[in-house]
C-alpha cells in the first residue's frame, strides 16, 4: 500500500514537472515568433 502510494506521488511529481517543462518552451518558442513584430507575447494577446 505505501509503496502504491509512493509510486502515484511520482507519477504525480513526474506529470506536473512535465507540464511545466512544456508550458516552458512553448512560450519560448512562442516569443521567438512574435520578436519578429517587435512586441512582447503580451502585446499579441491583447491584440487578438
Amino acid at each position: 500500500m505505501i509503496e502504491e502510494q509512493h509510486s502515484l506521488d511520482d507519477l504525480r511529481h513526474g506529470f506536473g514537472f512535465l507540464m511545466h517543462d512544456t508550458t516552458r518552451l512553448m512560450n519560448r518558442y512562442y516569443d521567438r515568433r512574435v520578436r519578429i513584430y517587435g512586441i512582447t507575447r503580451t502585446q499579441w494577446t491583447l491584440l487578438t
